[in-house]
């Protein structure tokens, strides 16, 4: 009986290596994006097929619309442009192929890039920088139906003054 559980166990550890070792071969490193387009090198032992890869923006998926190279032989670089995507607005991307996945996370743009990053710490006040703008301060709602929401004014109804000190912006 010990010896049959053993080699149940040690052939359980086999397809277990053969799984990891098979999801290990292809890992994709994303490295930069821009305009529609998102630059990855294969770090990983086998090609990379587009058909393994999944990207995200700001925590969105995004369709592959065309790739340079298919499959991404390893160590090489592959551009792949996605419907939908734009890097100028995007906080994070994000990729992932057999269980392994890489971010490339910018200056957040938005409170939706925010959250997507993972650096939120619930509703309250953060600084953004949206592409082509300096930087500065918005209140940001990380909670309601799913968070990410730039608070813009809040009104009571009873005010007819709107300055920025206001606790209407709060």
């Amino acid at each position: 009986f010990f010896q049959r559980t053993t080699e149940t166990a040690s052939q359980s550890g086999k397809e277990q290596l053969k799984q990891q070792l098979t999801q290990s071969s292809s890992h994709p490193r994303i490295e930069g994006a821009s305009g529609d387009k998102v630059y990855i090198r294969n770090v990983g032992i086998s090609k990379l097929d587009k058909s393994t890869l999944a990207f995200y923006a700001d925590g969105e998926q995004k369709t592959i619309t065309s790739a340079t190279v298919n499959p991404l032989p390893t160590g090489e670089f592959g551009e792949y442009q996605l419907g939908g995507f734009s890097a100028d607005s995007a906080s994070v991307v994000k990729v992932t192929s057999g269980g392994f996945d890489d971010k490339l996370v910018t200056k957040p743009k938005s409170c939706k890039g925010i959250l997507a990053s993972g650096t939120s710490t619930g509703n309250a006040v953060y600084t953004i920088q949206p592409s082509g703008s300096n930087s500065f301060d918005v209140y940001c709602d990380m909670i309601t139906d799913g968070g990410g929401w730039t608070l813009v004014m809040k009104l009571d109804g009873t005010k007819t003054t709107f300055v920025y000190s206001s606790a209407l912006w709060t």
